[in-house]
């Protein structure tokens, strides 16, 4: 859940006292659904809100389990509407174990109503003789306790240090998912966390010798709070900024380069915050990808 210039998204109610019914069922209205993740696709999910369910419980498999490419790529899409849009009801997430698939069975062998009279669904709605969930957490509030924390190095160069230009390279090391326990970094932005440590590595080996120093300093951003439209570089930015307008120094940061998501394609994209002058250091990028 998170607000955005005044609207509120994802799911705000977390109180639950319900009787547990597969999604498959008929007769769902005030009732909890319970899914798999690999059955849960964007229109059966909004079909399950429009039949009247107070909650949904979707069961996460586990990691060992292999995966087509449609299933994730409904999958993502699923994650883009959940995050994108309020929903009105509470959204849980359970690990598959042996205990949970034997629930799900347990639940999915009980009486279907659709095979059954129209007596004997009244009856069905009237009593609630099935598993009976209850989470009594109550409302969610925003949490205030999140910290960024953000780890930088540095290679000096040759000559002077206070003196010499800067080159600032950064990588987001977060994720964003639907839920904290379910975030996977790897797909998000690992290769260029990968990529950093490389470059690191490389240029450890040149500045170990005065004769293949470049004359820039090289800082190395492992940042925070990619997810939040990148608060963790901003903050690092913003302090450097204020620590070199108190000593009363310029800014001597030639370019700052950001690698996100290099592995997602076999094709590099470079986008640049605004046109760069033909003195600049980013010019050399732009070299690079487009002669």
């Amino acid at each position: 859940q998170y607000d955005l210039y005044g609207q509120a998204y994802g799911s705000r109610q977390a109180f639950i006292s319900s009787e547990v019914r597969l999604w498959s069922h008929t007769n769902l209205n005030r009732k909890a659904a319970l899914i798999r993740l690999e059955k849960l696709t964007i229109e059966r999910f909004r079909s399950l809100i429009s039949k009247g369910i107070n909650s949904l419980f979707i069961v996460i498999p586990s990691t060992n389990t292999p995966w087509t490419n449609e299933q994730k790529s409904d999958i993502c899409d699923l994650e883009a509407i959940l995050l994108s849009e309020s929903v009105p009801i509470p959204v849980y997430f359970l690990r598959e174990t042996q205990q949970m698939n034997d629930l799900y069975k347990s639940i999915e062998s009980r009486r279907d109503s659709t095979k059954d009279s129209a007596l004997a669904v009244i009856y069905d709605m009237i009593t609630a003789d099935g598993y009976q969930l209850s989470v009594n957490t109550g409302k969610y509030g925003q949490r205030t306790d999140s910290v960024l924390y953000n780890i930088a190095g540095k290679l000096i160069g040759h000559g002077i240090e206070e003196r010499l230009p800067k080159i600032l390279l950064v990588a987001h090391y977060d994720a964003l998912g639907l839920a904290n326990g379910l975030i996977q970094g790897a797909d998000s932005n690992a290769s260029g966390i990968l990529i950093l440590l490389k470059l690191i590595r490389l240029f450890s080996k040149l500045y170990a010798k005065q004769t293949t120093r470049a004359k820039y300093n090289l800082y190395f951003l492992f940042a925070a709070g990619g997810k939040l439209n990148y608060q963790g570089s901003k903050k690092w930015i913003d302090d450097y900024h204020d620590q070199k307008h108190q000593q009363q120094l310029p800014n001597d940061i030639d370019v700052v380069v950001c690698l996100d998501s290099l592995g997602q394609s076999n094709q590099l994209y470079m986008h640049v915050s605004k046109p760069p002058k033909e003195t600049q250091a980013v010019c050399f990028y732009q070299d690079i990808f487009f002669k």
